[in-house]
């Protein structure tokens, strides 16, 4: 397992939870120049090592091998209770162990083990150290010959005890081994990618070097492993190449809450550039009176020791700080603190990241009474100006930390090396020392760092108030450019907008060369031929509504109470332009209907005939059907069908009016969208999924909900799951979906698409070629799925032919979990498989359960082709009532029901669409009067 390259060590292990490319050069045995940050570390570490080993040392005899220092299995079976400050020497292997507990258990020692204690200067252990707990655990074990579960964390000053089962973190151990032993293997895949722990680290300038020499992409700061990985498939590899990649993209109007991402691209740009640039529009509060806090704290122990304050009035500066001396202080130091902002009620509070506002609400929570208020009222009124700089603010800089963007508008620091680590550095030393040179140190680095972020303000307020301003007839500052300018550079993508002209008159001429405006306005007084065609549009808009059937429709009795003794009242009239359908094509139809409004003279009930038309709108069912197919399921826009009527049919129906065609078809099946999901929910199936939509600038999710021959659109807002407990209540049967998280929270068996998995791992055996280990649980994946779709083919979806598969299923979870796999996308897939493996195989325990979501995939992609029509200007309205008709369509298709035949029949149940076939089209829009 180890190699002579490679020495395995309490710092390689520690090294590579930091950054993997440091614990390569630990462990092939590189040293760098040591910070100050990790001297002090050391140091202080020492120190409480002491400590703890003394109050250790207070309760054991003396031990029999005290000066032996490295372990053997002889000098472990002499069993003594505790050993502190030894070590495990093998080949590739150095471990050293604060202490080593004796506990009961087997091992080659006989009936008793060792577990590893480790010693912790926080409250609280992290992660890193729990991890470094199982090396330890994993070294003693090579020696004992068991590996014991659990290891022990001494923390903070009262040396609290906590006890750590290591299963998990054992695993992590192995990864980690692994993956050193692939960066031995291939050191020239192994490079450094800057991070946080390059600031105390003693490999920070070689790396920093050469990622300047190779202008690496990881020089700006805060930009991902994943997103760097992302660039470079794309050709991508130096921040000068990511800078031509930038883009201006214009927000929507309409977005109820746009994204505000950071644009890497733009970043590296403005260091090309060496310019600083604005995107969007930087606010800030403004006021009067403006305050700037900056907090100074020890992150380990949770200790903030001083706080600054400086107080900006009618242009004079004022600076305030309050210290405390140890953590008793604290309170008394937040109490003056309190009364001092008591004389600035009201005013805005800038900081600069989340650390200050963190620990007012933590020492908020320490505290009770007026203070606790006080504060809670503080936290209200703070404004973080490093989220408006991360969103809308870009300075030729490689990180936006306030010491680099503060050098840039002109800041100074009284100390060259001033930061956030050399200020704990300064602490933590004079907590040893009590020199009073390095408390004002500290006070003077607070209040330049109050006064950066104030400068830092002020330039944002000014940047701000140029980007809202009228830009014409201004000279702005050369150095900052605002990134909705750069568009303007270029034409692409805006070759037919609406121009913008600088001048008013320019605007008017250019409106006169329209074309409409043309043929209307200029070209009819001059051209005959012209003036022909504007005359004859208006005659043929005068014949689309010839009437070419008049129909007398009379009534004899009162439909009431059924007496003939009726009198007649005035006269009605209705005109319905409508398609009358035959065998081979379509009509227009425009019967003008005349009747009578009675009287019954028993009942004094006033009435019309009951086959008196109900549309009002002059419009018949034939022709809304029609429009509604060719709009929806034709995704034809209405101003095309429109143009349609005009020309086939000679009808000029006003936009307005089609849409109200749409929307009384959309309510006289609202009725069918209800009953198809009741009909669904009370069915042993559903099959869900969902898919984005955007509405008018804001984005929402269209879920579907299929049968085998039913089908349910619904919108929602989010992609929340909680309304499917609701909706779905008293569902009993099996829910077929993929694998988003929100479908677990269903009580009821669920099966996993097995599709979507197998498109994942064909992706990633494609990507990931020689991985043996992913190979190995693809393959037999692969080979279950093949002996079961061979059985499905012959028998189809039957439990007694697919029972007996269901040993070999829960065979190959269990091999997948239970391995120990080294490879991070094997790893990954095991997640995978432990979290769903049971419900992939649920179509096994019932009859008629398909294995895969193609269902509601494929009502998926009836909605995406009609998505490309009107993405992005539905209204939630118009998505709605779209999806009422595209519900009923769908469950058409899915029972093998011509469409526009079942518009036609003038029936909205569900059941006239599951008993009606494809007989072929035929005419039925005959009604009563036209029998007659």
């Amino acid at each position: 397992m180890f190699t002579t390259d490679m020495t395995l060590s309490n710092q390689v292990i520690e090294a590579f939870l930091n950054c993997k490319y440091k614990s390569y050069l630990k462990a092939t045995g590189h040293t760098g120049s040591e910070t100050s940050y990790e001297k002090l570390q050391k140091e202080l570490r020492a120190r409480f090592r002491r400590k703890t080993q003394a109050k250790l040392q207070g309760g054991c005899t003396n031990s029999n091998i005290a000066n032996v220092r490295i372990l053997t299995v002889s000098t472990l079976r002499t069993g003594e209770p505790i050993l502190l400050d030894r070590s495990i020497h093998l080949d590739g292997l150095h471990c050293d162990f604060d202490a080593l507990k004796r506990c009961s258990g087997k091992s080659q020692l006989g009936a008793f083990l060792y577990e590893p204690v480790l010693y912790c200067q926080r409250q609280k252990p992290t992660r890193s150290e729990k991890v470094l707990l199982a090396f330890q655990a994993f070294s003693v074990g090579r020696v004992q010959g068991t590996t014991p579960g659990r290891g022990h964390i001494i923390c903070g000053e009262m040396c609290r005890t906590v006890t750590v089962r290591l299963a998990s973190y054992l695993k992590r151990v192995d990864a980690i081994i692994s993956a050193l032993h692939k960066q031995i293997s291939s050191p020239d895949a192994t490079s450094g990618i800057l991070n946080s722990h390059c600031n105390v680290c003693e490999f920070s300038e070689l790396c920093v070097q050469k990622a300047i020499a190779d202008d690496h992409l990881c020089l700006l700061r805060g930009i991902s492993e994943a997103e760097i990985h992302r660039n470079n498939q794309k050709g991508i590899f130096t921040v000068n190449q990511l800078s031509y990649t930038f883009r201006f993209r214009k927000p929507r109007k309409r977005a109820k809450n746009p994204a505000k991402p950071r644009y890497f691209a733009l970043q590296a740009l403005s260091l090309r550039e060496d310019k600083i640039h604005i995107h969007g529009t930087p606010t800030l509060p403004a006021a009067d009176t403006q305050l700037y806090i900056d907090i100074e704290g020890i992150p380990e122990t949770e200790f903030y020791y001083l706080i600054g304050v400086l107080v900006a009035r009618n242009g004079q500066c004022t600076y305030r700080s309050f210290w405390a001396d140890q953590k008793e202080d604290q309170a008394e130091m937040v109490s003056q603190f309190v009364i001092y902002l008591d004389n600035y009620l009201g005013a805005p509070i800038f900081h600069y990241g989340k650390y200050d506002a963190t620990a007012i609400r933590k020492l908020s929570a320490g505290m009770s009474g007026r203070n606790q208020e006080a504060l809670t009222l503080i936290v209200d009124n703070m404004t973080n100006v490093l989220s408006i700089v991360y969103h809308h603010v870009y300075f030729p800089s490689y990180s936006i930390s306030l010491k680099d963007i503060g050098r840039f508008i002109g800041c100074e620091w009284s100390e060259s090396d001033a930061s956030g680590i050399q200020s704990v550095i300064w602490r933590k030393t004079w907590e040893l020392n009590r020199d009073p040179r390095l408390k004002r140190k500290l006070i003077t680095y607070n209040r330049e760092d109050c006064q950066a972020l104030r400068r830092l303000c002020t330039f944002i307020s000014h940047a701000s108030s140029e980007e809202g301003a009228d830009t014409s007839g201004r000279e702005s500052h050369p150095d900052v450019v605002h990134s909705s300018e750069l568009r303007r550079h270029t034409a692409t993508g805006y070759v037919f907008r609406r121009q913008e002209f600088a001048i008013e008159e320019l605007q008017y001429v250019n409106d006169a060369a329209y074309f409409d405006y043309q043929r209307e306005k200029v070209f009819v007084r001059t051209k005959r031929h012209v003036q022909a065609v504007t005359k004859r549009k208006a005659k043929e808009r005068s014949r689309s509504r010839k009437v070419n059937k008049h129909v007398t429709i009379e009534c004899t009795k009162c439909p009431v109470c059924g007496r003939k003794d009726i009198r007649k009242g005035h006269k009605l009239t209705r005109t319905c332009t409508d398609l009358k359908f035959f065998q081979g094509g379509a009509k227009k139809s425009i019967l003008k209907y005349s009747s009578l409004r009675y009287k019954c003279a028993r009942c004094n009930e006033t009435f019309v005939p009951p086959d008196w038309p109900e549309y009002r709108r002059g419009y018949g069912h034939g022709l809304a059907s029609w429009c509604v197919y060719y709009n929806l399921a034709c995704r034809q826009s209405l101003s095309m069908i429109g143009s349609a009527l005009r020309e086939i049919f000679g009808l000029s129906i006003p936009r307005q009016s089609l849409n109200e065609l749409k929307r009384s078809i959309v309510s006289y099946y609202e009725p069918t969208y209800h009953e198809i999901l009741r009909s669904i929910v009370k069915g042993p199936l559903i099959h869900i999924d969902e898919t984005t939509v955007h509405v008018r600038g804001a984005s929402g999710y269209v879920w579907v909900f299929t049968s085998m021959d039913r089908v349910y659109y619904l919108y929602k807002d989010s992609r929340k799951g909680e309304f499917l407990k609701e909706m779905l209540a008293g569902f009993s049967g099996v829910v077929v979906s993929d694998f988003y998280s929100a479908y677990d929270s269903l009580d009821c068996p669920q099966q996993k698409c097995i599709i979507h998995l197998i498109r994942d791992l064909n992706d990633d055996l494609l990507r990931y070629p020689f991985d043996d280990e992913f190979k190995l649980v693809a393959k037999r994946f692969s080979l279950l799925l093949r002996s079961i779709i061979d059985s499905i083919d012959r028998y189809g979806l039957k439990k007694r032919h697919l029972h007996k598969y269901k040993r070999p299923a829960e065979k190959f979870v269990d091999f997948v979990v239970s391995r120990d796999f080294s490879s991070e996308i094997a790893r990954k897939y095991q997640k995978r498989f432990k979290k769903s493996g049971p419900k992939l195989f649920t179509f096994l325990d019932y009859d008629g359960v398909p294995w895969n979501n193609t269902n509601a995939e494929h009502a998926i992609k009836y909605f995406a082709r009609y998505r490309t029509l009107t993405d992005g200007l539905f209204t939630e309205k118009s998505i709605q009532r779209a999806l009422i008709m595209l519900s009923v369509f769908q469950t058409c298709e899915y029972n093998d029901t011509a469409i526009l035949r079942f518009l036609l029949s003038n029936r909205n149940d569900l059941e006239s669409i599951l008993r009606s076939g494809r007989r072929g089209m035929r005419s039925s829009n005959r009604t009563k009067h036209e029998a007659e």
